[in-house]
């Protein structure tokens, strides 16, 4: 071990010394080697060389290089540990791609180890492990390797103030010495990979622990940063994301610490959209490792806006990598620097962990953005949806539309046009009514016009299923552009509306950007849809109230019709039927069967009691309209002041006591029969008004405004002879001619006395039920009796007659009818058959009146009664009783 390590040249003099300090290298040697087997960190090597190895060779530095393989780098063991002193003679790093470890390329190739470095500083030759500028007072230079087998891990390197060095080669107590200290070496160098994985480990566990609780941007900034800036000392970070579609990225996160955020030119950085085709995004975005980018080496014309504005801020490197979801690219993260540092593989490695865990954090805050946004938009699609459900006024409906499809799409302005059930023209619906346009007389007629859509512009609309856009002058000059007020920077946007397959309407929309329709396109197809859905509810509820109208309009027909048949019932259970087969009335047949089946007007005449109603009701139950009510007025049995209100009905309010919209006559027989009884009756000033319903076919009602159509048709009555009634100016001829289109003249019972016996069986048969009696028949006295009598009051009299006498009959057969005078051939019968004696003036005066009197038991007063029936008033009518001789019991 002496003879190898040749430390000094003692003198042949001094043995004795020379072994004494061979002994005490010796010693130190074998202590230094037993220290190196439990080295386990560089600040221990530090110590032990510094303590030991440099003392006993006499070294002014030292330093031991670790080689990193995989990136072909020296580094300097020892001044990089924290807590150790940085050599001043020595590089931090060196770069063997640029100087290969290889002693052919060294500066004294020539010569054996150590070298001179005087000589090399003076040759002004570089020595690639020691600093520019130092070791002018140094003068040998000892390098050794360090391996591990035939591997090289490292070097180390010696410097010595003197000229000449106690160690002269490589022997094999130094081998030794140095295997030793490589092997050391390489403990600290796995312990290093350990500790630095385990970092790394620690680093990554803690990001991932943040990045799980992420939920916004804010989270995502501190997940990000609290603990890599400290290991990587940047001085902010940024995330963009792809939009693959417009081939653009957008910035998905700022730091708000930034160090550009004071740039004048920052916010428009935050709000512009980039080119993916752009070449720093396009490197960063197709490499799989992470990509180190140094600004400085660029021009400022040469960075795009978001590196220059950074550039300018302070920014020296950025390091960026990109973001992937089953091998595609969707955005990238960028740390950036404030001074160059230098991307090695281990950092790459981390750096591509951090990507991941980042790339999966970005992924969730966007999925729970979309998810707040889809709730968000589900919550205002629902109040949207209930405020459309609860008003129904389109104007307040327009200000709903208008207020959610500004906050959701951000549209600028909105028409809405109805489309017709042939899709052939447009009806304006929903607008904006608070523009200035609106208000004014010009636009309220147009808006009232329908919009052809015969244009390509409509076209187009409604054959595509998707929003469509078109050049601003597509509209022209129609209605929609004047609501719209399109500027030269706004898009023009048109859809179809639609619920389920079918098209309900058009919405026509200006917008400063349709990329927000389209990347929002379940929000606007929803939005749609409600549209859709509002439009069709208010259709159906217009059709629903145009029938309820219609339905309410014949639920009051059917009551009244109701309250009527059950009037009628009360009335025609007497006169159910025509009874009768004389000559005269089988006349009367034959016009009634050649009338009922037309339309036509008609006017039966004839004497009260002939049975006019029945003849009305057998030409409308024989006619087209047999299946609705026929509707009957007496026209002389209600007050002149109501008859109008009856037959033409009236409005709620139109007069004192009218609480109430009533329907009258003429509505209620509309598509049926009306039956106007007593029509001679009517007040001249009515007439007017029935004969102008029976021209026009339509009617108003009292206290109205708007005219209704009607189709009815009019069977009149009358006892009266009307030719009489135009003479006297009590009705109007063209009344008259309007009613006598096709006329019936009834026969009175007296020219039908044939008959009387089949009549007398129908009233036996009828009342004697009613009253309790079982009459079965009539005896042929009373029979002839009945058939001698001159019947004023026609069939009405024979009725009530039979009636009363089945009351005074005493047994089950009719002997005696109480006629109202003695019966005289020559007095009651005063047809042409009957035969009378000759009789003074005053005779037959008194004889009538006397008759009269009979026939209204003895009434003289009163509307029907003796003098009304005579023509007289009744104080004549006194008079002449009393010039006449007749008194009160001269009547029975």
């Amino acid at each position: 071990m002496t003879e190898s390590l040749n430390i000094s040249n003692p003198s042949v003099n001094e043995p004795a010394s020379w072994l004494s300090d061979t002994m005490d290298r010796l010693e130190s040697l074998s202590s230094f080697t037993r220290a190196l087997a439990g080295i386990q960190s560089a600040a221990e090597l530090y110590q032990l060389m510094k303590t030991l190895v440099s003392p006993a060779l006499g070294t002014k530095d030292f330093a031991i290089f670790s080689l990193l393989p995989e990136t072909g780098t020296l580094y300097n063991l020892l001044s990089e540990e924290d807590g150790l002193p940085a050599s001043a003679v020595f590089r931090s790093s060196v770069s063997l791609v640029q100087t290969p470890l290889d002693r052919e390329n060294l500066p004294d190739k020539d010569r054996q180890w150590p070298f001179d470095l005087d000589e090399v500083i003076a040759a002004q030759n570089a020595v690639p492990f020691l600093k520019p500028g130092n070791g002018a007072d140094r003068h040998l230079c000892h390098l050794f390797e360090l391996r591990n087998g035939a591997e090289l891990t490292g070097l180390c390197i010696f410097i010595f103030n003197n000229t000449k060095t106690g160690i002269s080669g490589h022997t094999a107590s130094l081998q030794l010495l140095f295997d030793q200290i490589s092997l050391a070496v390489s403990r600290i160098i796995i312990n290093k990979k350990v500790q630095k994985q385990q970092e790394e480990r620690e680093l990554l566990l803690a990001v991932s622990t943040s990045i799980a609780k992420v939920k916004d941007h804010a989270q995502l900034h501190e997940a990000l940063t609290k603990r890599l800036k400290n290991y990587f000392s940047f001085s902010h970070i940024a995330i963009a994301m792809n939009d693959e579609n417009r081939k653009t990225f957008n910035l998905f996160l700022l730091d708000p610490l930034s160090k550009s955020r004071n740039h004048p030119d920052y916010e428009r950085l935050r709000s512009k959209s980039y080119e993916l085709n752009d070449q720093f995004v396009k490197t960063i975005s197709t490499s799989p490792y992470p990509v180190s980018i140094d600004l400085q080496s660029y021009t400022a014309e040469e960075l795009p806006l978001y590196l220059r504005i950074n550039r300018e801020s302070g920014i020296k490197m950025i390091w960026g990598l990109a973001f992937r979801t089953e091998e595609r690219t969707i955005g990238i993260l960028t740390f950036f620097f404030e001074e160059p540092r230098q991307l090695t593989a281990n950092l790459m490695a981390l750096m591509t962990g951090i990507g991941h865990l980042a790339s999966v954090a970005v992924s969730n805050v966007m999925a729970l953005q979309q998810v707040n946004k889809l709730l968000s938009f589900k919550s205002t699609m629902l109040s949207f949806g209930i405020e459309l459900r609860m008003t129904k006024d389109k104007r307040a409906l327009s200000r709903i539309i208008k207020k959610q499809i500004a906050e959701l799409l951000e549209v600028k302005g909105f028409a809405i046009l109805l489309i017709s059930a042939d899709q052939a023209t447009g009806e304006l619906f929903f607008y904006d009514h608070e523009q200035p346009v609106t208000v004014t007389a010009a636009f309220a007629e147009m808006a009232e016009r329908p919009v052809p859509l015969n244009s390509d512009f409509y076209n187009e609309i409604l054959k595509s299923s998707a929003p469509v856009r078109f050049p601003n002058d597509s509209l022209n000059s129609n209605v929609l552009e004047q609501l719209l007020s399109l500027a030269a920077e706004d898009v023009l946007v048109g859809t179809t509306i639609k619920l389920g397959d079918k098209i309900a309407g058009i919405m026509v929309m200006n917008c400063s950007d349709m990329r927000i329709i389209s990347r929002d396109r379940q929000i606007f197809d929803s939005f749609c849809s409600q549209i859709g859905i509002v439009i069709t509810n208010i259709q159906a509820h217009k059709d629903l109230e145009a029938q309820l109208k219609e339905t309410e309009k014949y639920r009051q027909q059917l009551e009244v019709e109701k309250k009527y048949l059950a009037e009628e019932i009360n009335i025609l259970h007497n006169t159910s039927e025509i009874i009768g087969e004389s000559s005269s009335l089988k006349g009367v047949y034959h016009l009634v069967s050649q009338v009922a089946k037309s339309s036509s007007t008609v006017l039966i005449l004839g004497e009260t009691g002939t049975g006019k109603e029945l003849f009305a009701r057998a030409i409308h139950n024989n006619s087209p309209r047999k299946d609705k009510v026929m509707i009957k007025v007496n026209c002389a049995a209600i007050p002149a002041n109501l008859i109008e209100s009856e037959l033409f009905g009236h409005e709620k309010g139109s007069f004192t006591g009218a609480t109430e919209r009533r329907l009258g006559k003429f509505e209620l027989a509309s598509g049926s029969t009306l039956f106007l009884d007593e029509v001679g009756e009517m007040p001249l000033d009515l007439q007017v008004k029935l004969l102008r319903a029976l021209q026009e076919k339509e009617i108003e009602r009292v206290g109205g405004r708007t005219t209704i159509g009607v189709d009815v048709r009019i069977v009149a009555a009358t006892n009266r002879n009307l030719e009489e009634e135009m003479a006297a100016g009590r009705f109007r001829r063209d009344l008259y001619y309007r009613l006598n289109i096709f006329p019936i003249d009834l026969p009175p019972l007296r020219q039908r006395r044939d008959d009387i016996e089949m009549l007398v069986k129908h009233f036996i048969e009828k009342y004697s039920k009613r009253c309790g009696k079982q009459i079965t028949g009539i005896g042929p006295k009373a029979l002839e009796d009945l058939k001698r009598y001159g019947w004023p009051g026609n069939i009405r009299e024979l009725e009530h007659m039979i009636e009363r006498s089945i009351l005074l009959a005493s047994d089950n057969t009719i002997r005696h009818i109480p006629l109202p005078v003695v019966k005289d051939d020559s007095v009651n019968i005063p047809d042409e058959e009957a035969q009378f004696a000759l009789k003074t003036i005053d005779e037959n005066e008194r004889e009538h009146i006397l008759n009269v009197l009979n026939y209204c038991a003895g009434r003289i007063a009163g509307k029907g009664n003796a003098a009304d029936i005579l023509g007289v008033p009744p104080t004549t009518l006194n008079s002449k009783m009393k010039r006449l001789g007749i008194r009160r019991g001269h009547t029975s």
